[in-house]
């Protein structure tokens, strides 16, 4: 849904802040869902929604459904999230694969992928951070 009342609209421009918001946006959650954030200028979030939900073990990526929500939010920066609700929130070769896509796509879109985080039973772990984005 979007965002209504902008004085607490969270910021996520550090590693800490984005891993704590997606932590919150996931607790408590049985089946993995993959999330689109859009973020203005000032890197506030515009606009935040699970897109893709799916089962205990997989969310299918409908790269359709992931553009057209940074269309409707307007939006040129974004961050995509998703949990792995039983465990570790190291990516996947699969995870890996997914974001060079996405990343492809919004390159041809101009939109920027800031970052791909993975929620796991209570932590998070940004590919920016561990270097995962520098390789796509």
């Amino acid at each position: 849904s979007y965002v209504k009342n902008v004085k607490n609209v969270a910021t996520l421009d550090n590693i800490e802040t984005i891993n704590e918001f997606f932590t919150s946006e996931y607790f408590g959650a049985k089946n993995e869902e993959i999330k689109v954030c859009c973020l203005d200028n000032d890197m506030k979030i515009r606009y935040c929604t699970t897109v893709i939900e799916g089962g205990i073990k997989k969310a299918t990526v409908d790269m359709r459904k992931i553009v057209e929500t940074v269309f409707r939010a307007n939006a040129t920066y974004v961050i995509i999230a998703h949990n792995h609700p039983n465990g570790s929130p190291v990516p996947s070769d699969e995870d890996i694969a997914v974001t060079r896509t996405i990343k492809s796509t919004f390159d041809l879109l101009d939109i920027v992928l800031l970052d791909h985080v993975v929620v796991g039973k209570n932590t998070a772990i940004s590919m920016k951070q561990m270097g995962y984005m520098d390789l796509l």
